[in-house]
């Protein structure tokens, strides 16, 4: 006589049936779920476009040496590093609308974009040169003399700002500044 559990399952060949049938039902699920996630995205050759105009790099030039699709705070974003001659940029890319959640550049212009790289799509930011112009008179200094010059252009509090660093004459300075109106919202020089 067979012994039939309360389930309606055989003996302990049922335990191994609901785990097979409990992990298919969660493989399925997460295909579904990544198709789902998949179908709402700009895609990786989108994402690649964007970063490529906004850099203003020549498409013959340009390097990507990383291109990763990943969630920050519930939101896919693509993480893309972007190499061209003498510079390097790295971009926060919405993957589901194509928004530049932020980038930094690291390095020389190189010739590209002769300044509307960081002036946005609609031309309403003041321009990195402007940005290093405001902190280098905020500061006094003469930006000739300046080293160890690093401007970032980040989202901060949903407003766009310039994030400008740099040492001069023993000094270390820390300026954020408002992207659009130019006002510097933040600044800190210390003792290098």
């Amino acid at each position: 006589m067979k012994r039939i559990a309360p389930n309606g399952i055989h003996g302990t060949h049922g335990i191994a049936a609901h785990a097979r049938i409990a992990l298919l039902a969660l493989a399925m699920f997460a295909a579904l779920g990544a198709a789902a996630f998949a179908a709402n995205l700009i895609g990786e050759a989108k994402a690649r476009e964007i970063v490529l105009a906004h850099s203003g790099i020549p498409a013959a030039e340009a390097n990507f040496v990383k291109v990763r699709l990943y969630r920050r705070h519930y939101a896919p974003m693509y993480d893309i590093v972007l190499i061209g001659k003498n510079v390097k940029f790295k971009y926060d890319l919405n993957a589901e609308t194509g928004e530049i959640v932020s980038f930094h550049r690291n390095g020389r212009n190189g010739g590209y974009g002769s300044g509307a790289d960081l002036q946005g799509s609609a031309g309403d930011y003041i321009g990195i040169e402007r940005a290093k112009e405001i902190a280098f008179a905020h500061a006094k200094v003469d930006g000739t003399k300046v080293y160890r010059l690093e401007v970032d252009m980040d989202r901060d509090d949903g407003r766009m700002i310039y994030e400008v660093d740099f040492k001069h004459d023993g000094w270390e300075y820390e300026y954020e500044i408002d992207a659009t109106t130019g006002k510097v919202l933040y600044w800190d020089k210390e003792r290098d």
